[in-house]
């Protein structure tokens, strides 16, 4: 549910380059130019030209399953049945648990109407965006009906049953906090998300800043293994705050934000996140861009998100994130007190459900 995303505009000064990611879809004004995050490190070389050219999406085999998925029943059915029949059971619960009460406020959000919530525009008029979509893919483009039928699941109506109803913020924010309170993790990093809002100007004036609790509240959530609050933990922790800044391995290099964001996703998929050809990025890619080819996110991000550079940062990345998140030991990572330089924003909306 939620499939589609809302782009988020940032304000930026001095060779400022925008990249906004809201659940899993991504719109990047401009690549950062000569940022040294996206130095790969300089004891790795990089693959030959041939052998980069040489690679093509599917011929790799699918990424491994997770080992231990962390997907509750419940989410797995709130991101794969009909949404009305789990809102009518769980809102007719005298006794919820803090999940039941997280999911039910996602519902919520995601297919009614609530007061101060942006509505997707493209499930409001579905049938209408799929024609006009259709006219604008060539009749000779050889993913023409992958590229459609990608948005059309992308479009579909996961909140029919929803039609004219309203409900009050305030419930919705109650629900969010009964699910924190009792231990949920994703409510627990969406409180935070929240509270933040990241984005901003690159002044260290104008930007939010996490506080050391914080902080240590996203670790600790992280280390649940819930794959969907690791996604939003690592939406978080890859966006650019006022006062913070990570650094990555034993010489402490910046880390390349985008590729510390794609790093989160894939640890997620290790997690239980769906990560095969319905995850939105795949989705969005095939339908926008015509990148249908891959089997999986990783696979996806490999061959047409990231340079082969990022590539080798990401696998660096997703290892010494599980690592951490298994052993608590985040000193691969430092969390160093300091303000951004002038340049880039980066903010990666936390995904839903």
């Amino acid at each position: 549910m939620n499939r589609t995303v809302l782009a988020i505009l940032v304000a930026a000064v001095i060779f400022a380059t925008v990249w906004v990611f809201r659940g899993g879809k991504e719109s990047a004004e401009m690549p950062p130019m000569n940022s040294s995050s996206s130095a790969a490190p300089q004891s790795r070389r990089p693959p030959a030209p041939d052998v980069v050219l040489a690679i093509k999406p599917g011929s790799r085999s699918p990424a491994k399953a997770a080992d231990s998925p962390k997907l509750s029943p419940l989410m797995k059915e709130l991101t794969t049945s009909p949404v009305r029949p789990l809102y009518d059971r769980l809102s007719q619960k005298t006794s919820r648990t803090p999940e039941e009460s997280y999911v039910l406020a996602r519902i919520l959000v995601a297919c009614t109407e609530v007061a101060g919530q942006l509505r997707d525009p493209l499930k409001k008029n579905a049938e209408e965006e799929r024609k006009n979509f259709a006219s604008a893919v060539s009749e000779k483009d050889p993913n023409r009906a992958q590229r459609i039928a990608a948005f059309e699941k992308i479009t579909e109506r996961t909140c029919a049953g929803f039609e004219g109803m309203k409900t009050d913020p305030q419930r919705v924010k109650d629900l969010m906090s009964e699910a924190a309170a009792g231990g949920d993790p994703k409510a627990r990093a969406r409180a935070i998300a929240e509270q933040l809002r990241p984005g901003g100007v690159v002044n260290g004036n104008n930007m939010p800043t996490l506080t050391d609790q914080q902080l240590d509240t996203l670790r600790d959530v992280a280390r649940s293994g819930d794959p969907y609050a690791m996604m939003i933990v690592g939406s978080l922790l890859s966006s650019t705050w006022g006062d913070l800044l990570i650094r990555a391995g034993p010489d402490e290099r910046p880390i390349d934000q985008r590729a510390f964001y794609d790093a989160w996703a894939l640890a997620a998929c290790n997690a239980g996140y769906d990560c095969g050809p319905s995850n939105n990025t795949l989705l969005n890619g095939c339908a926008q861009n015509g990148n249908c080819g891959a089997q999986n996110l990783e696979e996806y991000l490999y061959f047409y998100g990231n340079s082969p550079q990022q590539s080798q940062l990401i696998n660096e990345y997703r290892s010494h994130l599980i690592s951490a998140m298994q052993s608590g030991d985040w000193s691969y990572f430092a969390f160093v007190r300091a303000r951004p330089p002038g340049g880039s924003v980066f903010v990666f909306g936390a995904p839903g459900p």
